[in-house]
C-alpha cells in the first residue's frame, strides 16, 4: 500500500473531537493572588466565563493525608474552548479544533498571563493530545478504519454478540514520548478517555449520536527545561504535532483517510 500523502489542512469530515495542549512549570504557590489579573485578561480574550473548583487529593503513605487544591477554569461563550489553571500547569482544550496554526495561536495567547502576572520564567513539560472518535463512514466499518493488526478479533469469529478490543503503544519520538491508546466503546457514557475526568464542554452533535465507536487517543509529551516564551512554546508544539500526525497516518487506513478528506 502506498504511503499516505501529506495533508496540512483540517480534514472536512475529521473524526477529531477533542484536543488539548498543556504546559507545566515549577509550582507558583502565590498563583491564587494573580488570578484576578489573569481572569481580567481572559475575559477580554474571548473567555468570559469563570469558575473555581476545589479538588481533594488523597495521599497514601505511612499515614493517609488529604490535600485540598484549587483550579481556576475559564470558558468561551460556546463552551467549546476552555483554559484550566493550577499552581503548576495551564491546559488549553477545545472541542472545536480547526487548524493547528489556529490552535497554537490560541494556546500562546492564553499562556501569556503566566509570564505577565505569575512571572513564570521556564517550563518543565509540554504536552499535546488528540482524541479521535472513530465511527462507520461511507460503508467502512469502525474496525476497518484501522490498519490490520489493530482491529482485534471480530465478534463473529468468536460466535459472540460483541467484543471489546483495546491496545496501547508507546514510542520515543524525536520530540518526546508518544503514547497511543484505543478502545472500542460499548456504551458512550463519556466520549473521552477516563483519565481526562469530567469535561464540561460542548461536543459536536454527530459525536453525541454516534454508534459503534472507537476512541483513538494520541498523547505526546516533551519533558524539557525551556525559557518561557510564545515562540518557544509554538516551536515545541510544532515538533510534537509533526510526529503525532505521522503516528495518526500510521494507525489508520488510506481508505479511512480518503473518506475523512471528502467534502462534508
Amino acid at each position: 500500500m502506498a504511503p499516505l500523502k501529506k495533508q496540512s489542512v483540517k480534514l472536512p469530515r475529521s473524526p477529531l473531537i477533542f484536543v488539548l495542549a498543556q504546559v507545566r512549570f515549577s509550582p507558583v504557590l502565590k498563583m491564587e493572588s494573580y488570578v484576578p489579573d489573569i481572569q481580567e485578561y481572559m475575559r477580554h480574550h474571548e473567555f468570559p466565563k469563570y469558575r473555581v473548583e476545589t479538588i481533594q487529593n488523597i495521599m497514601i503513605g505511612t499515614e493517609t493525608k488529604t490535600e485540598v487544591t484549587k483550579r481556576w477554569i475559564f470558558d468561551d461563550t460556546d463552551s467549546c474552548r476552555q483554559v484550566i489553571l493550577t499552581t503548576d500547569a495551564l491546559t488549553f482544550q477545545t472541542t472545536a479544533y480547526d487548524t493547528f496554526d489556529g490552535f497554537v495561536s490560541n494556546f500562546t495567547a492564553v499562556t501569556q498571563p503566566l509570564a505577565d502576572y505569575a512571572e513564570v520564567e521556564s517550563i518543565e513539560q509540554i504536552g499535546l493530545r488528540y482524541v479521535d472518535l472513530l465511527t462507520p463512514i461511507d460503508g467502512i466499518s469502525t474496525g476497518e478504519l484501522l490498519r490490520p493488526g489493530l482491529r482485534g478479533v471480530s465478534a463473529a469469529s468468536l460466535e459472540s454478540q460483541n467484543t471489546v478490543f483495546s491496545f496501547a503503544s508507546q514510542a520515543q519520538t524525536p520530540a518526546g514520548v508518544l503514547t497511543v491508546r484505543s478502545i472500542q466503546l460499548m456504551n458512550i457514557a463519556s466520549l473521552l478517555p477516563p483519565d481526562l475526568g469530567e469535561v464540561s464542554m460542548a461536543f459536536p452533535e454527530w459525536a453525541l449520536k454516534a454508534q459503534d465507536t472507537r476512541v483513538l487517543d494520541f498523547d505526546h509529551i516533551s519533558r524539557t527545561n525551556l525559557s518561557f516564551s510564545g515562540a518557544g512554546l509554538s516551536q515545541e508544539l510544532g515538533e510534537l504535532h509533526k510526529y503525532t500526525d505521522v503516528a495518526f497516518r500510521s494507525f489508520v487506513t488510506e481508505e479511512a483517510f480518503q473518506a475523512w478528506s471528502a467534502p462534508g
